[in-house]
């Protein structure tokens, strides 16, 4: 169930509830494209029973049990390649608390929600573009510090 989405606005805030066992970063996803526009995923609460998480030496773990949501961040944005069609580039990060303890790294598969779970997320308005012309702004842009 989504609240406060309006597709006209520039710069929209918005929530929505995703039930238990359902993936939570699946529904972003899909919620991106119906959207058909640029999202921030500010946080979420709730609890999860199984997170699929980047790790550092193994690739990728798979947690299972009861941990709560401490922080659910991450964007996804609108790109074109060469030939026209469309995807995402983005990710989530997620930072757990359960019976191990702190659990924290970037969502490589499910992170299927325990309870109900609320996400706040912030849409905004951008043009496709390529990734080639994301990387040129960005170059252009920047400045050295010193």
């Amino acid at each position: 169930m989504l609240f406060g989405y309006s597709p006209n606005q520039i710069l929209f805030p918005f929530a929505w509830f995703n039930f238990p066992h359902r993936c939570i970063s699946t529904k972003i996803m899909a919620l991106s494209f119906d959207v058909n526009s640029n999202l921030c995923i500010l946080t979420a609460n709730g609890t999860i029973s199984r997170a699929t998480l980047r790790h550092p030496s193994s690739g990728s773990v798979t947690y299972e049990g009861q941990y709560d949501i401490i922080a659910l961040g991450g964007s996804l944005l609108l790109l074109s390649d060469k030939s026209g069609s469309s995807h995402r580039s983005g990710g989530l990060n997620v930072s757990l608390f359960g019976p191990n303890g702190l659990v924290q790294g970037g969502v490589t598969g499910g992170l299927i929600a325990a309870s109900t779970t609320q996400v706040v997320l912030l849409s905004f308005a951008g043009k496709y573009c390529s990734e080639s012309e994301l990387v040129n702004q960005a170059t252009s842009s920047s400045t050295p510090l010193g």
